[in-house]
């Protein structure tokens, strides 16, 4: 049974082109179910747009509680696993014991 996947990012999501890739050729058993940005210029929004993969830009500017938004958009899609692929949010205790995370930066973090 494939494992229902959000991918959350902030701009190039670089990890999705690999998942998705690796997906579509069946080496992985997942469902990339949702992509969620805080950062509504990133360029993962139009990667999930070009791959008619559902997408939310969910902030502080449009969402008084981003993490409760996104929790319950992970509830809704079934997600069993959430990808922060260049995330640049800190995320909510609700996230992190509720769902499987896999956390991915392209570049080395400040001290």
């Amino acid at each position: 049974m494939k494992k229902s996947l959000a991918i959350l990012a902030s701009h190039n999501g670089s990890g999705f082109d690999a998942l998705y890739d690796a997906m579509s050729k069946d080496i992985l058993d997942i469902d990339i179910s949702l992509i969620i940005s805080n950062n509504s210029d990133a360029a993962i929004l139009q990667k999930a747009a070009n791959h008619s993969i559902d997408h939310f830009i969910i902030n502080g500017k449009n969402s008084q509680n981003p993490d409760q938004e996104i929790y319950k958009l992970l509830k809704d899609y079934h997600c069993d696993m959430v990808f922060l692929s260049g995330y640049m949010k800190k995320i909510s205790s609700d996230l992190t014991n509720n769902f499987q995370i896999i956390n991915s930066h392209p570049a080395l973090l400040p001290k």
